[in-house]
């Protein structure tokens, strides 16, 4: 039997030389008895037999291998590997006109020169697409198939149909099957769950999940999706464990994901060295009290610029970028104006879980590690919902529960709001600006290090006054000494003066200083 095999060995690879021969395909020669390697030709092998490109991937070129309708992308060393794998098992092992160890030999011999960059220069180029999402559809692409989402279909594709092809890094690492059956999984009831069992807020975090899934962006509407407590803590302390980053990194087990510090350290030059071309979704883990959103709008809304240290830069068009999602413990600082409201969308996450009650505790395993087939079924037909509910609706604002609050603790501060609760509380409607910045300075309401300029104290007392809706003015209308709040007595108090309303005798020739006298008999009302 072992001859037989050897026979079959033998003359299979002898046909496949005939094959190769009549290709053009032979890259070696012989010459004075010596085997010589045609560099060329070798290249041509390269490419043929062996699928072997260059991949012109945001204007750099990478080595890559092409097998069917998938890429993967390579280096020299790993090219070594493939050929001499394919050597082994193509060319025979014993011949009069050459063997698998003579090739090998020659190859090795030559590498300095056959295998390097001047050489492979030489590769047939390919376009590499990284994206490939449409404002209508998402794919997802598994090891068996490929299924395009819509808003109202879900379709399984072959890759062999497909019409472009699809880098091995885009892959998900496991086989999709449709699940038919109605049956809520863990991951789906761990998202109801931090939603606080509500309907608005579920449908709302849906939406979310499946914008950061579909590869798709505007560059003119980027958002970047940032999960915080809906529990204020006293004096806005830390209230972690409550599930942000489980459940952002849920959607690394769908798209290629990079998580970040959100206390960066280090050189912000290089902070994004570990995002590269394929990554989809940049995790900002627990953002510190003191970062703002302001130094993450260029990464979400500009070319991506990819620096790392003694390589090549590598600019992301801003349409084909990563979308950028955060968790953190507090609100983050942001610019005044609408800005970022146009560029953030924030989600409350309830305190259904927290130290005393965790995932595993009640589903009596670990998320994603622990999961047999089925839950990774009802995952993936989770995160094909919430492309839908995506694709149909948009983003849904959240409804807000705390955020309000949030941004009055971070704009005035929670002294200054203590401060002004209390002067509310007592009936105080009238604010000299000069004094009640004294009266805060000099009171010990806050350590002399962190109190405001006079300006900038003014502007947070307005603050205050805006997000709690209180209607307020600046009197008297030249000067502005004083903020005062508007009640309903004032405004009856108030009444419309015209010229009748000023006991003044009347001549023609003094109606300029009779409306005069009007005026400053109205500022000395005020």
């Amino acid at each position: 039997m072992e001859n037989r095999i050897d026979v079959r060995k033998f003359l299979a690879a002898n046909e496949f030389i005939d094959q190769m021969r009549k290709q053009n395909l032979v890259f070696w020669t012989f010459k004075k008895e010596r085997i010589v390697l045609l560099y060329y030709t070798l290249i041509q092998f390269l490419n043929v037999r062996v699928g072997i490109y260059l991949c012109d991937i945001f204007g750099n070129t990478h080595l890559c291998q092409v097998s069917g309708n998938i890429i993967r992308v390579i280096d020299g060393t790993e090219l070594r590997k493939i050929l001499v794998q394919y050597v082994e098992k193509h060319f025979p092992k014993n011949s009069k006109e050459i063997t698998a160890s003579e090739i090998l030999n020659l190859i090795t011999e030559t590498s300095r020169y056959s295998l390097e960059k001047n050489a492979l220069d030489f590769l047939p180029h390919i376009e590499g697409i990284t994206k490939h999402d449409s404002k209508e559809a998402c794919f997802f692409f598994y090891q068996n198939c490929i299924i395009k989402t819509t808003a109202d279909s879900v379709e399984e594709i072959a890759y062999t149909v497909f019409e472009n092809k699809v880098f091995e890094g885009s892959i998900i690492p496991r086989r999709y099957r449709r699940k038919l059956q109605r049956k809520r999984g863990e991951f789906k009831q761990f998202v109801w769950n931090l939603c606080g069992r509500e309907r608005m807020r579920y449908l709302s975090l849906m939406a979310a999940i499946g914008y950061l899934l579909h590869q798709y962006k505007d560059p003119a509407n980027p958002k970047i999706i940032v999960l915080i407590d809906q529990i204020i803590g006293e004096e806005e302390t830390h209230n972690g464990g409550t599930g942000k980053s489980l459940l952002f990194k849920a959607l690394s087990y769908m798209r290629n994901m990079v998580e970040l510090s959100g206390k960066k350290k280090g050189s912000p030059r290089f902070l994004m060295q570990r995002v590269d071309a394929f990554t989809d979704i940049i995790l900002v883990n627990d953002v510190g009290r003191h970062e703002s959103i302001e130094n993450w709008y260029n990464y979400s809304a500009d070319d991506f610029t990819i620096e790392r240290k003694y390589k090549t830069e590598v600019v992301i068009p801003a349409s084909l970028s990563p979308k950028i999602c955060m968790t953190t413990n507090h609100m983050i600082k942001r610019p005044e104006g609408n800005s970022s409201e146009r560029r953030l969308q924030e989600y409350e996450v309830s305190d259904y879980y927290g130290a005393d009650h965790n995932p595993k505790e009640e589903f009596g395993h670990s998320l994603f590690y622990d999961w047999d087939q089925l839950q990774w079924q009802l995952f993936d037909q989770f995160m094909i919902q919430c492309i839908q509910v995506y694709l149909k609706h948009g983003l849904i604002a959240p409804p807000k529960i705390n955020i309000e609050k949030r941004k009055l603790l971070l704009e005035v501060g929670v002294e200054l709001k203590e401060f002004l609760d209390e002067k509310i509380e007592q009936g105080q409607i009238k604010f000299h600006k000069k004094d009640t910045f004294d009266e805060f300075r000099k009171g010990g309401f806050v350590d002399a290090r962190y109190v405001p300029r006079r300006n900038n104290f003014t502007r947070r007392v307005k603050k205050y006054m805006e997000y709690n809706h209180i209607p307020y003015r600046e009197v008297p209308a030249d000067k502005k000494l004083y903020i005062e709040i508007i009640t309903d007595r004032t405004v009856q108090k108030e009444s419309v003066k015209s010229l009748k309303d000023f006991d003044i005798d009347y001549k023609l020739v003094d109606t300029d200083n009779k409306i005069t006298r009007m005026f400053k008999q109205l500022n000395q009302e005020k």
